[in-house]
This record gives C-alpha cells, structure tokens and sequence, in this order.
C-alpha cells in the first residue's frame, strides 16, 4: 500500500493505492488520523488506485469513521467502479459512508 495526503481548501484528501489488507489497515487508519491531526477539516478518502481491500481493511475504514465523528467531522469515500465497489455493496457498507461513485 501506497499512502499520501494534501489539505487543499477545506478538506484533508487522503489517497490510497495498491491493498489495504491486514498487514496495513493499522498503518492506513494512524495516517488518515495524522493527515486530519488537529483540525476537523472534512476527510476524503480516494480509492480511486486501490486494487484490493481485506475484511481488516473494511474494518479500519469504519473504525476511521468513528475516530472522524469524534473529532465532528465528516469522511467521503471515493470509490471506483469495480471490484472495490462490489465488495462495498456486498457488505452493505455502501448505505453506511458517504460514498462518491467514480
């Protein structure tokens, strides 16, 4: 997994590419939260390059959703068409996040 950050205006975009698995969820969740650091700036999660993601990646991204409503902020996925997306729908995430379809 590749991961990167910007603040650009009014929001923290976090890009990630390549798996989110269980070797990195951890590593994923810690980096969103240090791109947040101190603000309650809105996070936007861009999916766009990831290929694949674990049930231990499903479970950083939620627990990630509960650390962003603590801080009373908000998160947008951004997801791509494809098998990303399908696991998303398959585990009823999709009616759970605020997700942008690309």
């Amino acid at each position: 997994m590749d991961i990167g950050y910007e603040i650009t205006g009014k929001k923290v975009i976090v890009k990630v590419n390549g798996s989110l698995s269980v070797q990195n969820a951890g590593e994923f969740e810690q980096s969103a939260l240090f791109a947040m650091k101190d603000n309650s700036l809105p996070l936007v999660i861009d999916f766009s390059n990831l290929k694949y993601i674990s049930s231990s990646g499903l479970s950083a991204v939620v627990a990630l959703s509960r650390n962003v409503k603590e801080k009373k902020s908000k998160m947008t996925l951004l997801i791509p068409k494809g098998s990303i997306l399908d696991v998303f729908k398959r585990t009823g995430l999709l009616s759970v996040f605020d997700i942008t379809i690309l």
